[in-house]
């Protein structure tokens, strides 16, 4: 693994809950305490966009919908900084968030696991990367 910031550690090992906002996570709720926490920046929940009964296009819907609502501006990935949320394809939709951390990692969190750094050229996200997203 690559050397990653010592915050990482921090969030490794989050517990997952559904529209967890803290201290268990979704991915949109471990992007908010992430931005906060380590990089002063504040987003909205959006817990009235999404329930977690709701399915894969209506997720997919408040994360695509709310990316621009935070101001967030595109990047690429040769332009990345720490911070950076990254929008990732799952089961053919936008619907996963994480945190870009540099040295080509993402910290993230699903459904099934705790949170992870997990590597942008790993066999599970190579080709699930949407995109990058600087919050102004």
């Amino acid at each position: 693994m690559r050397t990653l910031p010592a915050w990482v550690r921090t969030y490794i090992g989050a517990e997952f809950e559904p529209q967890g906002r803290g201290p268990r996570y979704d991915c949109w709720g471990l992007c908010m305490a992430v931005l906060h926490e380590q990089f002063g920046k504040t987003l909205p929940g959006f817990e009235d966009a999404y329930s977690c009964r709701l399915g894969g296009d209506e997720v997919a819907k408040a994360i695509t919908d709310g990316i621009p609502v935070v101001g967030a501006l595109p990047v690429s990935y040769s332009a990345a900084q720490p911070g950076d949320i990254v929008l990732v394809r799952l089961i053919g939709r936008a619907m996963h968030t994480g945190v870009y951390v540099g040295s080509g990692a993402l910290l993230h969190i699903n459904k099934g696991i705790n949170a992870v750094c997990e590597d942008l050229a790993s066999p599970r996200l190579r080709n699930r990367i949407i995109g990058f997203y600087r919050v102004r």
